[in-house]
């Protein structure tokens, strides 16, 4: 019997109510298509807001190893041969459930004129669902799959009485390799002339590795107050790996302490809050993210 893993991770949005922006405050990916809007001289930009590069976006091969800092070497040794794991073999299910959040707030400035947050316009949500059996031993065993994203329900990008701007992202499928083996400790026992050795403790290492190169693509669909459409794509973005960067513990780096092969292992995961101050879009992009992953036995 081949076990066929369930993949599913959606992308929810949830309108909160979109501030009155200027359009014309808005950067365009081409500014001379929206011409069909108007004869005036001077057109809005109605590509999506999101599409400038964020400050302190985590997208460089350079930075994601000053990131990570971990060596497989350091995690599994360099005595151990890898091992692709076949379908007959597998001994445990693993399950990933994460939920990361996105939120865009206007900037506005206080009464001493500091720029702060305002309120929030839009949400977006990430929800990345997967579930895969896996081979635990203790060599190192490398199992892979892809994890299909879905994008719907998307709230404004902007909105006034003239205009209305919907948000649509598309995400390719993520490939995630997962790396896994059982640590054992062990001392010599009291009888050392026969080679018996005793288990002092156990260990389960786990190592979960998105393809980073993987972008999404954000889309502006614009419709004015005579029914014209309007669509624009903006730069690609990487919200969703920077939130899978944020998590603690590190993806990279999973350890479970005193493991038992025959129970069932949480591990909690969660993110701090980060805040990315866009100066180009006037936006406080706040990034947020938690989750479990779950190591059942078969």
């Amino acid at each position: 019997m081949v076990v066929m893993p369930l993949l599913s991770a959606k992308v929810y949005a949830q309108e909160l109510p979109p501030p009155e922006i200027d359009l014309t405050d808005i950067k365009s990916v081409n500014p001379s298509s929206l011409s069909e809007l108007s004869d005036k001289e001077s057109e809005p930009d109605l590509s999506t807001t999101a599409k400038q590069e964020p400050e302190n976006v985590l997208n460089s091969e350079e930075e994601d190893k000053e990131t990570d800092g971990i060596r497989d070497e350091d995690l599994f040794g360099t005595d151990e041969n890898l091992i692709e794991t076949s379908s007959n073999e597998v001994t445990h299910l693993i399950k990933f459930d994460l939920t990361g959040n996105v939120v865009f707030m206007t900037q506005e400035k206080n009464k001493q004129g500091d720029i702060v947050s305002g309120e929030p316009y839009l949400e977006v949500v990430y929800h990345f669902l997967f579930e895969k059996p896996i081979v635990l031993s203790r060599n190192r065993n490398l199992d892979t799959i892809e994890v299909d994203l879905e994008a719907d329900d998307f709230g404004s990008l902007a909105k006034n009485e003239f205009f209305d701007c919907q948000l649509d992202i598309d995400i390719p499928k993520i490939p995630v390799e997962i790396s896994s083996k059982i640590q054992v400790e062990t001392v010599p026992g009291e009888d050392d002339q026969k080679g018996q050795e005793v288990e002092v403790s156990k260990s389960l290492i786990l190592k979960l590795d998105f393809d980073s190169s993987i972008r999404e693509d954000w889309f502006s669909l614009c419709t004015d107050f005579s029914g014209t459409n309007l669509n624009t794509q903006g730069d690609t973005e990487d919200y969703y790996m920077q939130i899978l960067k944020l998590l603690d513990p590190s993806l990279s780096a999973i350890v479970i302490e005193d493991y038992n092969e025959s129970e069932t292992s949480t591990v909690d995961l969660s993110t701090p809050q980060k805040i990315i101050n866009d100066l180009d879009i006037r936006n406080d992009i706040s990034l947020s993210g938690s989750g479990q992953i779950i190591i059942e036995p078969l």
